[in-house]
């Protein structure tokens, strides 16, 4: 992800551990082609951070942010 990334921290709730992430996806200069192709990869890249991030025991994960992303 160019210039932007995913923010993330972890926590323990109620004895159990917790990753709280946020991402604000990067958009391409100039409307029009590739502007949600572009986003839904860096989504992509913004998921396995986060799946990376709440580790082999999966962790629960919550992740939230700007995505606007058109589908259909």
């Amino acid at each position: 992800m160019p210039a932007r990334g995913l923010l993330y921290t972890r926590a323990v709730v109620r004895g159990r551990p917790l990753v709280v992430g946020t991402v604000h996806l990067e958009s391409p200069a100039g409307a029009g082609s590739g502007t949600s192709q572009q986003k839904r990869e860096q989504l992509a890249a913004a998921l396995q951070l986060a799946e990376a991030a709440a580790g082999p025991g999966g962790d629960a994960l919550v992740a939230g942010g700007r995505v606007r992303v058109r589908v259909g």
